[in-house]
């Protein structure tokens, strides 16, 4: 059995007027809804490039994440069924020879102006609050640090600023932007990624044997956990790890140094908890009397 965590970057793209069309749809588009609210599927039509723009940013190794305001939902225009239906048929057009380009939808229909409970109200994951860009990340696995935000509004960019995506991976869309559309955004992201490997850090590879392999498979969950805080605490970037064949796994972009230095903190941490919680360690005490050990 194998369990892994892998930190990735992301592309989080707003949904209308960024991916499919909007403003310029006709009045049948909205019902007896807000202009703007579009609720309705059967109106849900991609912008030109969108398409080749997604496909282009998932091959570079970038998740895909819309998140969207709904706050038709808190004036009465539709419901969240409404939302869901749009956003399943946008995900239907942007799925290529079966493969969703899209790994998930996040959609906020609260407007502290709104009419309809409970709806009506302030909300953390309404833009350009953070809170749909947090969420994403702490359940999809996605590392902020490398992640990039494309939206054609600067509540947009300011979600993703608030939510720690630094301001020069938020990118607003638009005419009179540098950025014309997504695809023109995609093409900046990706060339910017491309010359980031070439001048960044190299990875290591740390390994951490168990000296019980089916105790180690069952506080996997947890070692990852571990692993993973510790490398939000420490800075240090987790490009995967995983537990499997009795061991932990993890390829990182640092230095050995550093590298050696989480995984003796991921050694003691674990093996602090396992004494808790199973009367023994999982892994040798110190670094280096296991000769399994190596980075």
């Amino acid at each position: 059995m194998c369990y892994r965590v892998l930190m990735r970057p992301a592309v989080f793209i707003d949904r209308d007027d960024t991916l499919n069309l909007n403003t310029d749809l006709p009045a049948q588009a909205w019902g007896a809804g807000r202009r703007g609210d579009l609720l309705n599927p059967a109106f849900v039509q991609l912008l030109p490039r969108a398409l080749e723009a997604c496909v282009r940013l998932r091959d570079a190794g970038f998740t895909l994440v819309v998140y969207t305001n709904q706050s038709g939902v808190a004036f009465g225009s539709g419901t969240l069924r409404d939302v869901d239906a749009t956003n399943a048929r946008l995900d239907e057009l942007l799925t290529v020879d079966g493969e969703r380009l899209i790994e998930a939808f996040y959609s906020s229909p609260f407007h502290p102006e709104g009419t309809c409970e409970p709806f009506n109200r302030a909300h953390d994951w309404r833009k350009p609050g953070p809170g749909m860009i947090v969420a994403a990340a702490r359940e999809l696995g996605i590392d902020l640090d490398h992640s990039w935000i494309v939206g054609d509004h600067a509540r947009d960019r300011e979600a993703g600023i608030a939510a720690g995506i630094a301001a020069q991976r938020a990118l607003k869309i638009g005419p009179e932007e540098v950025h014309a559309d997504l695809a023109e955004a995609a093409e900046h992201i990706i060339r910017a990624a491309e010359q980031a490997r070439g001048r960044g850090a190299a990875t290591t590879i740390v390994r951490l044997r168990a000296e019980n392999a089916a105790l180690l498979d069952e506080a996997a969950e947890t070692v990852l956990s571990s692993g993973r805080a510790i490398a939000e605490r420490t800075g240090v970037r987790v490009v995967n790890m995983e537990v499997r064949g009795g061991q932990v796994e993890a390829v990182l972009e640092t230095h050995r140094l550093a590298a050696l230095g989480f995984a003796g903190e991921l050694r003691r941490a674990v093996n602090r908890w396992a004494a808790a919680r199973f009367g023994r360690g999982i892994f040798a005490e110190a670094p280096g009397n296991n000769p399994n050990d190596n980075a």
